[in-house]
């Protein structure tokens, strides 16, 4: 459309539009409140000064009716608090359109609002558009307490999106803080420990992506603090990160940012403690994580500094993973050599390029596994099409150069520098010297909440993030293996040639007893030679009943050798009976044999027992003695 039929046509219909929608207050309200802030984007060319000022006034009555609505408690759902939300989503479009001239009297309060309010969609899509409104409204004191409000409220949402665009809110705050013109907003120090925090309330979530975002952005603050504040006050919370961190991404992220800390200090002792934190924590841990850690790391570290600082820092204790007791962190280095192979320079780097063909010739040699051998095979073969530089990049030089500026620039600079940032601090705990100071005055709404203590301890309506706890993975012993054949341990189940082994013992006991002498035989000795007959019986599967024949036996044609025995077997119904007779007249006599229950060996057996006891009256007792 042309400028006139906007002016003369689109203008008027929406003015009444949205005077109909506050006198209704129906769902239209939450139309007008939508699309508010393209309406005056696209109309900002052809709208006068009357029209910009009642635009301005309907958006904020639109705001501060849902806001007196919210306020109340009433439904999350009501039209006042979706129009409320929708007046959050367009208030960087407000912002970009009447700018700084009525940002602190009319638009300041508004913002200050949607950031304490007690519907956290709204302090979300405020959050969401912050790092909108400080590129807008640059260099201004006044947005510090509701980036505090934000956070202090301690919703996982809110503060995700805050830390989303972290990388370009910081540098706007701590120029605020830093500036000793602005007057006693708040302290550089008070600032990073609201940073701080960030972490703390963002780490206990399953926001992982939040987290990560964190970790990266805070890498900013390099450039914004004095090295000495930054070791103090980020560095031990970047190594706890990384060792303790929940997800890879966020360890990642850690170590990375806590890289590049290590890369603007300028003291060597300090970065060697660094240096030695990945090598002896990560490295050369006995966890297999942080050792793998390290490998996902490598990379990064390759990309962010010069060939010469990792080759001679890192490197090593890379190579010597080669011997590690896991497949994956070998298979993983294997993968990362023809990487490494393109950053090398021939001939300076020969005897690194043998160290890594002679790793990958003994792990083929040495691995076991057909599939990992065939991995090694191919990143053999990667290694082997690698090429090798034959001078120096230029983006190798211009690391190489800006780390010798860094590490070799003059301790003076970096003096006046942090007395500077140390005087900002002094100034900023002073209180104004007079009244008719150059500070802005604060709009009339907010005066008293500004000018009170900035930072709270307790909030109102404390949150609680609700963490999933994670699985616990149970991984159950191996069976043992089976004992090998030439065990010389005995079975103890029953065997097929028991039977044989336990009548060749009774042949021999009897042949001792045929020729001892009659006096020597013994009850004792009568007694031994039942039990090992019975013995015989019962590991054939059976049990032994023998009883006295009235009959004669008729013996067997076969005899024992080196003995005068014979044996002689009866059959019955239904089992077998074993007996041994002497060959030829002598005193001794056979032996009877009652009947024998003996505990069965392991496993299933019949059983099948006979027994002569008689039924005995219900009075009567009977007790056994042994007669020695």
């Amino acid at each position: 459309l042309i400028a006139e039929s906007r002016k003369n046509a689109i203008i008027p219909l929406l003015r009444k539009s949205a005077d109909q929608a506050l006198f209704l207050q129906d769902e239209t309200l939450n139309v007008v409140a939508k699309n508010f802030g393209q309406w005056i984007f696209h109309l900002k060319d052809s709208m006068s000064v009357s029209d910009r000022k009642w635009f301005l006034d309907t958006f904020i009555k639109i705001a501060s009716l849902a806001q007196s609505s919210s306020s109340t408690g009433d439904n999350t759902n009501s039209t006042q608090t979706l129009a409320r939300r929708m007046c959050a989503y367009n208030f960087p479009c407000i912002v970009l359109v009447y700018g700084e001239e009525c940002f602190m009297e009319r638009l300041l309060p508004i913002l200050e609002g949607f950031c304490s309010d007690p519907d956290e969609d709204i302090r979300s899509a405020t959050a969401a558009g912050f790092h909108e409104i400080v590129n807008l409204v640059p260099n201004e004191p006044a947005l510090i307490p509701p980036f505090i409000e934000l956070i202090r409220g301690g919703a996982a949402e809110v503060v995700a999106h805050l830390t989303g665009n972290l990388d370009r809110i910081l540098p706007h705050l701590y120029k605020c803080a830093s500036d000793p013109s602005t007057g006693p907003r708040i302290s550089r120090v008070q600032l990073d420990r609201i940073i701080i925090g960030c972490n703390r309330l963002i780490r206990g979530t399953g926001s992982w992506r939040a987290h990560h975002s964190y970790l990266t952005n805070i890498a900013i603050v390099r450039k914004l603090i004095p090295t000495k504040d930054l070791f103090i006050s980020f560095v031990p919370m970047l190594k706890q990160e990384v060792l303790t961190a929940r997800a890879i991404p966020c360890r990642v992220a850690a170590s990375l940012t806590l890289l590049l800390f290590m890369r603007e200090n300028r003291e060597k002792s300090e970065r060697q403690t660094i240096i030695d934190f990945f090598i002896h924590s990560v490295a050369k841990h006995r966890s297999c994580h942080r050792r793998r850690l390290y490998l996902d790391i490598f990379p990064l570290i390759m990309a962010s500094f010069s060939r010469a600082f990792f080759r001679e820092n890192f490197l090593d204790a890379l190579l010597k993973m080669a011997n590690d007791s896991v497949s994956n962190i070998r298979l993983q280095l294997c993968h990362l050599l023809p990487k490494i192979k393109e950053n090398l320079i021939l001939p300076d780097d020969e005897n690194i390029l043998q160290q890594m063909e002679k790793i990958v010739r003994e792990m083929l040699s040495k691995e076991q596994n057909s599939f990992s051998r065939q991995l090694i095979q191919t990143y053999a073969c990667e290694l082997s099409r690698a090429e090798t530089k034959v001078r120096p990049d230029k983006a190798d030089d211009a690391k190489l150069k800006e780390e010798k500026e860094l590490w070799e620039r003059p301790l003076d600079k970096e003096n006046n520098n942090e007395e500077q940032a140390n005087r900002n601090v002094k100034d900023e705990r002073k209180p104004p010297a007079s009244k008719d100071n150059t500070l802005k005055k604060p709009p009339v709404g907010v005066s008293n909440k500004v000018d009170t203590s900035p930072w709270r301890t307790r909030t109102s309506q404390p949150k609680t993030a609700i963490v999933r706890p994670q699985p616990h993975v149970v991984v159950r012993s191996p069976s043992p293996m089976p004992r090998p054949i030439n065990d010389g341990r005995k079975s103890k189940l029953p065997l097929a040639n028991a039977s044989t082994k336990h009548l060749s013992r009774a042949a021999s006991a009897l042949a001792n007893r045929a020729t001892a002498s009659p006096e020597k035989s013994k009850p004792v000795e009568r007694g031994k030679l039942r039990q090992q007959s019975n013995n015989n019986t019962c590991n054939d599967g059976l049990p032994a009943v023998q009883s006295n024949n009235t009959k004669s036996l008729p013996p067997s044609q076969t005899q024992a050798k080196g003995t005068g025995l014979r044996r002689s077997t009866t059959e019955t119904t239904s089992l077998k009976q074993l007996s041994v007779t002497p060959g030829r007249s002598s005193n001794v006599s056979t032996p009877r044999s009652s009947s024998a229950f003996r505990r069965p060996p392991s496993g299933l057996i019949k059983v099948r027992s006979f027994s002569n006891i008689e039924k005995m009256p219900a009075q009567m007792n009977m007790k056994i003695r042994t007669i020695e």
